[in-house]
Protein backbone atom coordinates (compact mmCIF):
# COMPACT_ATOMS: atom_id res chain seq x y z
CA UNK A 1 0.00 0.00 0.00
CA UNK A 2 1.40 3.78 -0.72
CA UNK A 3 -0.13 6.49 0.92
CA UNK A 4 1.95 10.05 0.36
CA UNK A 5 1.86 12.37 3.39
CA UNK A 6 3.95 15.15 4.75
CA UNK A 7 3.42 16.53 8.30
CA UNK A 8 3.92 19.44 11.24
CA UNK A 9 2.53 22.67 13.66
CA UNK A 10 2.89 25.93 16.45
CA UNK A 11 1.81 27.61 19.37
CA UNK A 12 -2.13 27.76 21.27
CA UNK A 13 -4.47 29.57 24.08
CA UNK A 14 -6.01 26.11 25.87
CA UNK A 15 -8.77 29.07 26.83
CA UNK A 16 -12.35 28.85 24.49
CA UNK A 17 -11.04 30.66 21.28
CA UNK A 18 -13.45 33.55 20.16
CA UNK A 19 -15.61 32.31 16.75
CA UNK A 20 -13.98 35.78 15.26
CA UNK A 21 -10.37 35.45 16.18
CA UNK A 22 -8.61 36.47 13.09
CA UNK A 23 -4.75 35.51 14.18
CA UNK A 24 -5.11 31.55 13.14
CA UNK A 25 -6.95 29.41 10.97
CA UNK A 26 -8.75 25.87 11.15
CA UNK A 27 -7.39 23.40 8.78
CA UNK A 28 -8.41 19.60 8.16
CA UNK A 29 -5.28 19.20 6.33
CA UNK A 30 -3.63 17.53 9.41
CA UNK A 31 -4.25 13.84 11.10
CA UNK A 32 -3.10 11.28 13.38
CA UNK A 33 -0.42 8.44 12.44
CA UNK A 34 0.62 5.61 14.60
CA UNK A 35 4.32 3.77 13.85
CA UNK A 36 4.58 0.60 15.60
CA UNK A 37 8.04 0.70 17.23
CA UNK A 38 7.57 -3.55 18.85
CA UNK A 39 5.61 -6.06 20.43
CA UNK A 40 6.92 -6.96 23.74
CA UNK A 41 9.03 -4.66 24.06
CA UNK A 42 8.48 -4.64 27.89
CA UNK A 43 8.53 -7.90 29.88
CA UNK A 44 6.52 -9.41 32.61
CA UNK A 45 3.55 -7.19 32.10
CA UNK A 46 1.38 -9.40 29.00
CA UNK A 47 0.98 -8.13 25.92
CA UNK A 48 2.24 -4.84 25.00
CA UNK A 49 2.70 -2.74 21.66
CA UNK A 50 4.65 0.63 21.71
CA UNK A 51 3.14 2.99 19.11
CA UNK A 52 4.81 6.54 18.18
CA UNK A 53 2.24 9.25 17.25
CA UNK A 54 2.25 11.49 14.83
CA UNK A 55 1.15 14.93 13.55
CA UNK A 56 0.66 14.56 9.48
CA UNK A 57 0.54 17.53 7.55
CA UNK A 58 1.92 19.35 4.37
CA UNK A 59 5.16 19.77 4.25
CA UNK A 60 7.30 22.62 5.29
CA UNK A 61 4.69 22.90 8.34
CA UNK A 62 5.53 22.88 12.09
CA UNK A 63 3.64 21.62 15.28
CA UNK A 64 3.76 24.19 18.47
CA UNK A 65 1.47 22.55 21.21
CA UNK A 66 -0.81 19.79 21.46
CA UNK A 67 -3.51 20.91 23.67
CA UNK A 68 -7.21 20.71 24.82
CA UNK A 69 -9.23 23.55 25.17
CA UNK A 70 -13.21 23.52 26.33
CA UNK A 71 -13.61 22.92 22.56
CA UNK A 72 -11.74 20.07 21.84
CA UNK A 73 -10.40 18.19 24.58
CA UNK A 74 -6.61 16.57 24.48
CA UNK A 75 -7.80 12.57 25.12
CA UNK A 76 -5.83 9.47 25.53
CA UNK A 77 -7.74 6.54 26.14
CA UNK A 78 -6.80 2.82 26.32
CA UNK A 79 -9.76 0.61 25.20
CA UNK A 80 -9.42 -2.79 26.67
CA UNK A 81 -5.90 -2.26 28.88
CA UNK A 82 -3.78 0.51 30.33
CA UNK A 83 -1.04 2.38 29.79
CA UNK A 84 2.23 1.51 30.58
CA UNK A 85 4.63 2.93 32.98
CA UNK A 86 8.22 2.41 33.72
CA UNK A 87 9.16 3.88 37.64
CA UNK A 88 11.92 5.86 36.23
CA UNK A 89 9.90 7.48 33.63
CA UNK A 90 7.67 10.38 33.61
CA UNK A 91 4.57 11.99 32.07
CA UNK A 92 6.67 13.76 28.78
CA UNK A 93 9.94 13.24 26.85
CA UNK A 94 11.76 15.63 29.41
CA UNK A 95 11.16 13.21 32.06
CA UNK A 96 13.17 9.94 30.01
CA UNK A 97 16.49 10.13 30.50
CA UNK A 98 18.65 7.86 27.99
CA UNK A 99 21.21 7.59 30.21
CA UNK A 100 19.53 5.09 32.26
CA UNK A 101 18.67 2.99 29.26
CA UNK A 102 21.14 0.53 30.41
CA UNK A 103 20.48 0.42 34.24
CA UNK A 104 16.48 -0.21 33.60
CA UNK A 105 16.09 -1.20 29.48
CA UNK A 106 12.34 -0.48 29.45
CA UNK A 107 12.32 3.16 30.23
CA UNK A 108 12.55 3.16 26.72
CA UNK A 109 8.91 1.96 25.83
CA UNK A 110 7.14 4.55 28.61
CA UNK A 111 4.43 6.42 27.68
CA UNK A 112 4.52 9.93 27.27
CA UNK A 113 3.78 12.89 25.37
CA UNK A 114 6.21 15.26 23.51
CA UNK A 115 6.56 17.23 20.66
CA UNK A 116 9.40 16.16 18.30
CA UNK A 117 11.92 14.46 21.20
CA UNK A 118 12.22 11.13 22.38
CA UNK A 119 14.13 11.82 25.51
CA UNK A 120 15.72 14.76 27.45
CA UNK A 121 18.50 15.24 25.58
CA UNK A 122 16.20 15.91 22.80
CA UNK A 123 16.60 13.30 20.48
CA UNK A 124 16.97 13.32 17.64
CA UNK A 125 17.41 16.99 17.92
CA UNK A 126 20.08 18.72 20.03
CA UNK A 127 17.79 19.63 22.83
CA UNK A 128 14.53 19.41 24.18
CA UNK A 129 12.49 22.88 25.54
CA UNK A 130 9.42 21.03 26.30
CA UNK A 131 6.77 22.71 28.46
CA UNK A 132 3.36 21.55 29.79
CA UNK A 133 0.89 23.75 31.42
CA UNK A 134 -2.80 23.05 33.16
CA UNK A 135 -2.18 18.70 32.75
CA UNK A 136 -3.10 16.99 35.42
CA UNK A 137 -0.97 13.68 35.36
CA UNK A 138 -1.88 11.74 38.27
CA UNK A 139 -4.04 8.87 36.64
CA UNK A 140 -2.25 8.90 33.67
CA UNK A 141 0.92 8.57 35.89
CA UNK A 142 0.08 6.40 38.41
CA UNK A 143 -2.48 3.63 37.00
CA UNK A 144 -1.63 4.04 33.09
CA UNK A 145 -5.78 5.66 32.89
CA UNK A 146 -7.49 8.24 31.33
CA UNK A 147 -5.33 11.07 30.49
CA UNK A 148 -7.28 14.48 29.73
CA UNK A 149 -7.61 17.98 29.60
CA UNK A 150 -9.77 20.75 28.37
CA UNK A 151 -7.59 23.65 29.84
CA UNK A 152 -4.03 22.01 29.20
CA UNK A 153 -1.13 21.79 26.86
CA UNK A 154 2.55 20.70 26.50
CA UNK A 155 4.59 23.47 23.86
CA UNK A 156 7.49 24.54 22.50
CA UNK A 157 8.58 27.96 20.99
CA UNK A 158 7.84 28.88 17.55
CA UNK A 159 11.92 28.77 17.10
CA UNK A 160 12.36 25.28 18.35
CA UNK A 161 13.14 23.39 15.98
CA UNK A 162 11.47 19.87 17.87
CA UNK A 163 8.63 21.51 16.20
CA UNK A 164 9.43 20.38 12.49
CA UNK A 165 8.81 17.33 10.11
CA UNK A 166 10.92 14.13 10.53
CA UNK A 167 10.53 11.27 8.38
CA UNK A 168 8.92 8.16 9.69
CA UNK A 169 7.44 5.03 8.98
CA UNK A 170 3.55 4.31 9.59
CA UNK A 171 1.92 0.96 10.93
CA UNK A 172 1.41 0.06 7.27
CA UNK A 173 4.66 0.61 6.45
CA UNK A 174 4.04 3.83 4.91
CA UNK A 175 7.08 6.27 4.64
CA UNK A 176 6.02 10.17 5.35
CA UNK A 177 7.10 13.08 7.28
CA UNK A 178 5.97 14.23 10.50
CA UNK A 179 5.78 15.59 14.42
CA UNK A 180 5.87 13.28 17.18
CA UNK A 181 3.20 13.80 20.00
CA UNK A 182 3.65 10.67 22.19
CA UNK A 183 5.28 7.59 22.61
CA UNK A 184 2.27 5.38 23.68
CA UNK A 185 3.16 1.25 25.28
CA UNK A 186 -0.50 -0.57 25.28
CA UNK A 187 -0.74 -3.15 27.64
CA UNK A 188 -3.39 -5.92 26.87
CA UNK A 189 -3.67 -8.43 24.25
CA UNK A 190 -6.36 -6.52 21.86
CA UNK A 191 -5.92 -3.10 23.06
CA UNK A 192 -6.39 -0.25 20.62
CA UNK A 193 -6.12 3.82 21.14
CA UNK A 194 -9.00 6.64 21.15
CA UNK A 195 -8.78 10.44 21.54
CA UNK A 196 -9.26 13.43 20.22
CA UNK A 197 -6.52 16.51 20.46
CA UNK A 198 -5.87 20.18 19.42
CA UNK A 199 -2.87 20.69 17.30
CA UNK A 200 -1.58 24.58 16.65
CA UNK A 201 1.78 25.06 14.82
CA UNK A 202 2.49 27.20 11.84
CA UNK A 203 2.32 26.53 7.78
CA UNK A 204 4.68 26.95 5.09
CA UNK A 205 3.72 30.70 4.47
CA UNK A 206 3.98 31.36 8.28
CA UNK A 207 0.59 31.33 9.27
CA UNK A 208 -0.83 29.66 12.82
CA UNK A 209 -3.28 27.24 12.24
CA UNK A 210 -4.83 24.78 14.50
CA UNK A 211 -6.32 21.66 13.82
CA UNK A 212 -9.28 20.32 15.46
CA UNK A 213 -9.41 16.60 15.36
CA UNK A 214 -12.10 15.77 17.45
CA UNK A 215 -12.04 12.12 17.74
CA UNK A 216 -9.78 9.57 16.51
CA UNK A 217 -9.05 5.37 16.73
CA UNK A 218 -5.87 3.34 16.45
CA UNK A 219 -6.80 -0.03 16.15
CA UNK A 220 -4.55 -3.21 17.82
CA UNK A 221 -2.56 -3.28 14.76
CA UNK A 222 -1.65 0.23 14.48
CA UNK A 223 -4.05 1.78 11.82
CA UNK A 224 -5.38 5.16 12.37
CA UNK A 225 -9.06 6.55 11.29
CA UNK A 226 -7.72 9.97 11.15
CA UNK A 227 -5.32 10.55 8.41
CA UNK A 228 -6.08 13.33 6.07
CA UNK A 229 -7.66 13.22 3.00
CA UNK A 230 -5.15 11.95 0.57
CA UNK A 231 -5.06 12.05 -3.61
CA UNK A 232 -5.74 8.74 -4.91
CA UNK A 233 -6.23 6.59 -1.58
CA UNK A 234 -7.39 3.55 -3.70
CA UNK A 235 -4.33 3.02 -5.08
CA UNK A 236 -3.11 0.26 -2.48
CA UNK A 237 -0.70 -1.81 -4.93
CA UNK A 238 1.10 2.33 -5.59
CA UNK A 239 1.64 1.98 -9.10
CA UNK A 240 -0.17 4.94 -9.80
CA UNK A 241 -3.26 2.77 -10.93
CA UNK A 242 -6.65 2.27 -9.58
CA UNK A 243 -7.37 -1.05 -11.55
CA UNK A 244 -8.16 -4.63 -10.77
CA UNK A 245 -4.77 -5.57 -8.78
CA UNK A 246 -6.16 -3.32 -6.40
CA UNK A 247 -9.63 -4.48 -6.10
CA UNK A 248 -7.77 -7.95 -5.66
CA UNK A 249 -6.18 -7.12 -2.91
CA UNK A 250 -9.07 -5.21 -1.18
CA UNK A 251 -11.24 -8.35 -1.50
CA UNK A 252 -8.17 -10.97 0.20
CA UNK A 253 -8.29 -8.39 3.30
CA UNK A 254 -12.34 -8.14 4.13
CA UNK A 255 -13.00 -6.89 7.26
CA UNK A 256 -9.95 -7.27 9.05
CA UNK A 257 -9.46 -3.67 9.67
CA UNK A 258 -6.26 -3.57 7.71
CA UNK A 259 -4.08 -1.05 5.80
CA UNK A 260 -6.24 -2.25 2.98
CA UNK A 261 -9.10 0.10 4.33
CA UNK A 262 -8.57 2.84 1.58
CA UNK A 263 -11.70 4.73 3.75
CA UNK A 264 -10.44 5.19 7.01
CA UNK A 265 -12.83 3.41 9.58
CA UNK A 266 -11.19 0.39 10.43
CA UNK A 267 -13.06 -2.31 8.61
CA UNK A 268 -12.95 -3.38 5.14
CA UNK A 269 -16.15 -3.41 3.58
CA UNK A 270 -18.21 -2.13 0.98
CA UNK A 271 -17.86 1.67 1.17
CA UNK A 272 -14.21 0.49 0.53
CA UNK A 273 -15.48 -0.81 -2.99
CA UNK A 274 -17.39 1.87 -3.75
CA UNK A 275 -14.19 4.51 -3.25
CA UNK A 276 -12.19 2.12 -5.14
CA UNK A 277 -14.98 1.74 -8.25
CA UNK A 278 -15.15 5.45 -7.86
CA UNK A 279 -11.49 6.26 -8.12
CA UNK A 280 -10.77 3.47 -11.29
CA UNK A 281 -7.93 4.33 -13.26
CA UNK A 282 -5.19 6.26 -13.87
CA UNK A 283 -4.20 8.11 -10.61
CA UNK A 284 -2.75 11.45 -12.93
CA UNK A 285 -6.21 11.63 -13.99
CA UNK A 286 -5.01 10.37 -17.25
Amino acid sequence: MRVSFVLTAAMICVSPIPVAASWFYITSDVGIAAELVGTDLVSGIGANRTYRIWAVMPEDWRVDAVAGNSTTSMRFEVVGGTFYQNEWGGPTSTSINAGFFSLAPELEWDSYLTIGSLDSDGTPFDNNELLDLGIDWTAFEASGNLLETSNGSVFVLPTDMQGELVAFTDACGTAGNGVLIAQLTLVGEEASLEGSVLLQGHDDQGQVFQSQIDSFSIDADGVSDALPQIACAADITGDDRVDVMDLLHLLGHWYDGSCEDITRDLVVDGADVLLLVDSWGSCSGE
